[in-house]
């Protein structure tokens, strides 16, 4: 059982809950350097090096805020970005 945060009616046990994401924010991730461990395959025989790769960062989205609702609410709401 839960409460629909959208509605605020009591729904139903083994009635499934969705996630709504309500507002999102454009986040800017840093480079980071030696953030991968990776095996070097290009040695044939013996003992492989573990190296190190950089992660390049970029541009995503992160999910600010979420809703727990009822399926009646979810499907009729449409998502935006």
């Amino acid at each position: 059982m839960y409460q629909c945060q959208l509605c605020a009616q009591t729904i139903a046990a083994r009635t499934p809950m969705v996630k709504l994401t309500v507002e999102r924010r454009v986040y800017q991730h840093p480079q980071r350097d030696r953030a991968h461990p990776v095996i070097d395959r290009s040695r044939p025989t013996g003992r492989r090096q573990r190296k190190r790769r950089d992660d390049p960062g970029g541009t995503g989205l992160q999910i600010v805020r979420t809703l727990h609702v009822c399926p009646a609410y979810a499907s009729g709401h449409t998502p935006t970005i």
